[in-house]
């Protein structure tokens, strides 16, 4: 007598190994659109210390790259966005070792740093050259470039330090933290790995007291960079972990 084929079975199973599949690819993706924008914004646009100079370092720098500098921010905001699509399949990847209240909180975690990271990176796509090229214009009207210089700080404080960096890290560092409890813990390694999720998800959210501008802001500073590289880490571990699986 033949084995019966269970098709049910076996679609569960190759639906798993799609969604893994995707996972992955996501996961790398993720970080080849953080890591490369970074390589080329530290080396052409002093990245991030351009973040804290004003309108008059920052804007003639941008004018002088930027043919360089808003791909790079392009393919930052695509960064920012991914967390949509990433958020959605790791919830249905560990949908066996999570609840699906911490399946949908990650969703929403998700979202929410999509949003605020998309805000932040756009500004560079399209207000900043209207601004830099404003400026550039203006070199025989102070008072123009003085306004100029508002507009451009202003835009900083609230799209990019409050949208983008303090509500973006916020959500960003609470994600971490929601992905890592949801990760299963069969040993040592995994409960290690799942406790440092943990911590540099807290550490993504104390860094941004940098933005409160008080004495230890340069500190906090170090710390979010600190944060974000061992982040980077991690989610490549992560990712060689569900391709092994």
């Amino acid at each position: 007598m033949q084995p019966t084929l269970d098709v049910s079975t076996e679609a569960v199973r190759y639906g798993r190994f799609v969604t893994k599949q995707w996972l992955v690819g996501l996961l790398i993706t993720e970080l080849i659109t953080v890591l490369a924008p970074v390589s080329v914004l530290s080396a052409r646009f002093h990245f991030p210390d351009i973040l804290r100079e004003p309108a008059s370092v920052a804007l003639p720098l941008f004018a002088a790259n930027q043919s360089v500098i808003v791909p790079a921010y392009y393919v930052f905001m695509l960064s920012g966005l991914l967390y949509l699509p990433m958020s959605i399949l790791l919830r249905r990847q560990l949908s066996a070792s999570a609840t699906q209240t911490a399946g949908n909180l990650l969703v929403g975690l998700g979202v929410a740093t999509a949003l605020f990271q998309t805000i932040g990176f756009s500004r560079w796509l399209f207000a900043v050259p209207y601004l830099a090229d404003a400026y550039e214009q203006a070199t025989a009207n102070p008072t123009l470039r003085d306004s100029i210089s508002l507009l451009y700080d202003t835009l900083n404080r609230y799209a990019g330090m409050t949208i983008g960096e303090h509500l973006g890290f916020l959500a960003m560092g609470g994600w971490t933290i929601c992905l890592a409890l949801m990760l299963p813990r069969p040993n040592r390694f995994a409960r290690w790995f799942s406790a440092s999720g943990i911590l540099i998800g807290g550490l993504i959210m104390v860094s941004i007291a940098e933005h409160f501008g008080t004495a230890q802001a340069g500190l906090f500073g170090l710390l979010n960079f600190i944060a974000n590289t061992l982040w980077s880490v991690w989610m490549l571990v992560l990712a060689v972990q569900h391709g092994r699986q």
